[in-house]
């Protein structure tokens, strides 16, 4: 498309994304994406700074809501059921609502089932909830490692 047919609403999507993703792999934005319109998860796994992490792929709203749950849940039985809802409500406050046009890609990724990866390829750590900066990943593959 020639760049004067472009309204101006286009080219600024165009620079902020050729700006503001100068650091962020813009396929992994993508996939964030994707997962949250479709409200979908894809199994991923990262590379971050020499380990290895994986997960599904989930999307933001996902994330607060099992994030609200997981946190509340101990309240329930040291407190009470207000007590937990009253957390879980605090949690639901951050949650983003769906993302919409023309807004800045994601800068953040969510994992559920999440693996953390040791050196001897074993999960140091499963089934947690993760959350990190997109900007931080040095590299990432679909799927997930086999179990043995």
């Amino acid at each position: 498309e020639n760049e004067a047919e472009l309204s101006d609403e286009q080219k600024a999507l165009i620079e902020r994304t050729e700006w503001s993703g100068r650091q962020v792999d813009w396929l992994l934005q993508w996939f964030v994406k994707l997962v949250g319109s479709l409200k979908i998860e894809i199994g991923i796994t990262l590379t971050v700074g020499g380990r290895v992490i994986s997960g599904n792929l989930i999307s933001h709203q996902a994330y607060f809501d099992k994030l609200a749950e997981d946190v509340s849940a101990p309240f329930a039985k040291i407190a009470s059921e207000e007590t937990a809802e009253t957390m879980k409500k605090l949690i639901l406050a951050y949650k983003p609502g769906a993302p919409e046009a023309g807004e800045p890609a994601a800068q953040y990724l969510h994992l559920k089932d999440c693996q953390l990866f040791d050196s001897g390829v074993r999960p140091a750590g499963t089934g947690a909830l993760w959350r990190g900066k997109i900007s931080a990943v040095d590299g990432f593959t679909l799927g997930r490692p086999a179990q043995s």
